[in-house]
């Protein structure tokens, strides 16, 4: 069996709320690495592990530690429609009565997951994934870019630093100039595989925070209630150069001409009514390590 580490894989994600984060940011991450639809049981044969898993159910919680937590599902009905091309970025498929453990995910061997002792565990998890590239995506919500406005503030970039998580890296800068009373207003570029190359920001697989390989946000934390006001790319120039590894901490990288327009977090990340605010890039240089 080839590890999942070394097989062509597609990320979709999907914001999830439960009692057993509360007021965390969690992510339901649908990993998938063959091109085919069915019905498949999770948490059995190939799908046991995380390791060597073709269709991948976790969750992904951040607790601002640098090191996510982790759900893996051992339990439950993934099914795949066959309107779906999984590895081509559009897929409709129900997630139905799923059961998570909490696992460690080891580096050697790569991605193996092993329950923890004494760990917390999700139960009863349905929901539809859906994500049509130019079309709808979500569950219930429109995809498609909003028109790109005029006026955003004018921000830049400061010293980029990272972290390495269990399906993904994170790239995360500072900004300026800080727009509330937050010591960092930050933008935020998540990437969920090794590609390399020009990427038009917020178009294509990444045109909504629901299931993009390279998720780009900016977040003014203590601005407005809650966790403050959030922002999705939806406009610009995304360069990752060729001797870039972005899962191993790896990115050389230029971001041209980047447009945010302010997203409602607990609505998928889609852009609010009525405009919101907006912020604009004009460049900037990841260079990791």
């Amino acid at each position: 069996m080839t590890p999942f580490a070394e097989t062509a894989h597609r990320v979709y994600a999907s914001p999830i709320a439960s009692d057993a984060f509360q007021g965390q940011d969690a992510l339901l991450n649908l990993i998938v690495s063959l091109p085919d639809p069915g019905i498949y049981a999770l948490g059995t044969d190939n799908n046991a592990n995380a390791s060597e898993c073709t269709q991948c159910v976790l969750v992904r919680v951040d607790e601002g530690s640098g090191q996510d937590r982790v759900f893996f599902a051992d339990g439950g009905v993934l099914k795949i429609k066959a309107t779906s091309a999984p590895l081509d970025g559009t897929i409709d498929a129900s997630l139905t009565d799923a059961h998570f453990v909490e696992v460690t995910i080891s580096e050697d061997p790569p991605f193996a997951s092993t329950p923890v002792d004494g760990g917390n565990c999700l139960e009863g998890v349905s929901t539809v994934i859906n994500v049509v590239p130019g079309g709808e995506s979500g569950a219930g919500g429109e995809g498609g870019a909003p028109e790109v406005p005029e006026g955003c503030t004018e921000v830049s970039e400061g010293d980029w630093f990272d972290g390495i998580y269990t399906n993904g890296a994170r790239y995360v800068t500072p900004i300026t100039p800080n727009l509330y009373t937050a010591q960092v207003d930050g933008i935020i570029l998540d990437i969920y595989n090794n590609d390399v190359g020009t990427f038009r920001v917020g178009h294509g697989i990444d045109e909504t925070y629901l299931g993009c390989e390279r998720c780009l946000l900016a977040n003014l934390p203590e601005k407005g209630d809650g966790d403050g006001l959030w922002f999705y790319a939806i406009e610009g120039q995304l360069e990752i150069a060729s001797n870039s590894v972005p899962l191993s901490g790896v990115l050389d990288a230029t971001l041209t001409d980047v447009t945010f327009v302010q997203v409602d977090p607990d609505a998928n990340y889609t852009p609010i009514e009525g405009g919101g605010e907006c912020l604009h890039l004009a460049t900037a240089t990841i260079s990791k390590p």
